[in-house]
């Protein structure tokens, strides 16, 4: 038993020594290098192991993403942008340092995230009125047992 939560230990260890020593600055290093395989395999680490910030985070899914859509991964591509869309719906990319075409697709993808979030709004909001009128039900329930479980006291 020992010996396996030893194995497991350096397993994770070991893991957290190798996301270190990838950067953000290696990342796109590797994707303006046009390494787009290493790219996404250090994206998955980094998204594993390694991300300090928001900021960070929208960098990796971006150059994740793009590195897919360049190597035709297009599902893919649109699964990372829409992952990285909900980290921040609000989300832009640079036009002056993004492909166009890779530009296109993204906001694509953004606007179906957007319309299907605005979509499922009103599912939500009627949930939300159906968990107060159970609230509130459960809630009578309760006190209509409390009422009936009170002995009535003669005068």
């Amino acid at each position: 038993m020992s010996k396996l939560f030893t194995y497991f230990l350096v397993l994770f260890c070991w893991q957290i020594i190798i996301a270190q020593d990838i950067s953000l600055e290696e990342l796109q290093r590797r994707y303006t290098s046009f390494e787009y395989k290493e790219v996404i395999q250090m994206a998955d680490e980094l998204l594993q192991f390694g991300i300090n910030s928001s900021d960070e985070l929208l960098q990796v899914y971006e150059l994740k993403g793009m590195a897919h859509y360049t190597l035709g991964e297009e599902s893919f591509a649109k699964s990372t942008f829409e992952a990285l869309l909900r980290v921040n719906p609000n989300y832009t990319m640079d036009q002056r340092r993004v492909s166009p075409k890779i530009v296109g697709f993204f906001n694509e993808i953004k606007i179906n995230f957007l319309n299907g979030r605005e979509q499922d709004k009103p599912i939500l909001d009627s949930l939300m009125v159906l968990k107060a009128h159970l609230l509130t039900q459960h809630n009578e329930y309760k006190l209509s047992l409390i009422h009936i479980s009170e002995p009535t006291r003669p005068y």
